[in-house]
């Protein structure tokens, strides 16, 4: 995880903890179409397209519908995918209801 940066464009950059994974993905010929480490405040997010063409976060496996525009960012600057954010809301009523993972 690294920190939030402030760069003038948010579609061409990548956060400085991912790029050897990302070199490496892409060496394996996995099409990286975007990331983020999260920085701390959400789960990380790598955005590949598959030889079928579905476009997914591999770290989840949320599907995801869009083409572009993966991201939105939040009040204090910090990127996230709506799809995991949803995903993990429900997994967190979840846990919160039958009490996985907690105090019972």
């Amino acid at each position: 995880m690294c920190e939030l940066k402030k760069y003038k464009t948010s579609n061409t950059q990548i956060d400085s903890c991912m790029r050897n994974l990302i070199r490496l993905l892409k060496q394996f010929g996995v099409n990286t179409l975007a990331c983020c480490c999260g920085h701390g405040k959400y789960k990380m997010s790598i955005i590949i397209k598959d030889d079928d063409g579905v476009i997914f976060d591999l770290m989840s496996g949320v599907i995801i519908k869009r083409k572009r525009r993966f991201y939105e960012r939040d009040e204090e600057g910090y990127y996230f995918i709506p799809d995991n954010f949803r995903l993990e809301k429900n997994e967190q009523k979840y846990q919160n209801q039958y009490k996985i993972g907690g105090k019972k």
